[in-house]
């Protein structure tokens, strides 16, 4: 992947962030739909907001798969590390990544089937809003992997001019410790541990967001240094 590309895909992660936030804010999921919520209570809200939702889920399907990019931009960097595992980490990295772009691909078709008939049952379209909040924000393990994947890969780079500072490392891994609280979602309908609490939500979103930002800024770095051939070149 060439220097120019690269920065560009980490950039895009930067653009999946930006619209992603602003479909949420259009469907007036920023916070979201109360898991205490009665069947009732959760058809009126798809029902007086449909249009808005049928338009925020269809941009969020459109920029999942930006995400992918940016994941494709941070493996490249893995790979030019040169230690034994870097394409094993960097390839593991990259389909965890894409499993995260099917991810909010899915929860969008879920918001947009429950918003497409709100004629039907309150209770179905109640059933479809359970599925995509507990689909989105349940398995985080995906998450955490590739998150410790990039930071073991980061520590792993001992060359004397490494392509990551070493405290990437473990931004890495605090956002995937971050994330770790979704795992128990499904126990709880109120309190920090629902699925519109602290520690499932309003936290994991901060630390996702600026995982994205901060790696991109990252690697669009990292992709103008020169590969250790080039300076060797250079210096001859």
């Amino acid at each position: 992947m060439s220097r120019s590309l690269t920065i560009v895909a980490a950039w895009a992660g930067l653009l999946f962030v930006a619209v992603l936030l602003a479909a949420f804010l259009l469907m007036g999921f920023l916070p979201p739909i109360s898991p205490a919520l009665d069947a009732e209570g959760v058809a009126s809200i798809y029902a007086e907001n449909r249009t808005r939702i049928l338009i925020g889920a269809s941009l969020t399907m459109q920029s999942a798969f930006l995400s992918i990019l940016w994941v494709g931009a941070i493996a490249s960097q893995i790979r030019r590390m040169g230690f034994a595992e870097a394409r094993l980490l960097a390839d593991a990295q990259m389909l965890l990544g894409v499993f995260g772009a099917v991810l909010f691909t899915i929860t969008a078709t879920a918001w947009t089937v429950a918003a497409y008939r709100v004629d039907r049952s309150p209770e179905l379209i109640m059933m479809l809003n359970d599925f995509a909040w507990l689909f989105l924000l349940t398995p985080v393990f995906q998450f955490l992997l590739q998150s410790f994947l990039i930071g073991i890969a980061i520590l792993a780079d001992r060359r004397e001019q490494p392509l990551f500072p070493r405290w990437a490392a473990y931004l890495n891994f605090w956002v995937g410790l971050a994330l770790l609280p979704g795992a128990i979602n499904p126990l709880f309908k109120q309190g920090p541990f629902a699925w519109d609490g602290v520690f499932i939500f309003w936290l994991p979103l901060v630390a996702f967001a600026a995982w994205i930002v901060v790696m991109a800024w990252l690697v669009a770095r990292a992709a103008q240094i020169p590969d250790e051939v080039d300076r060797q070149a250079s210096s001859a």
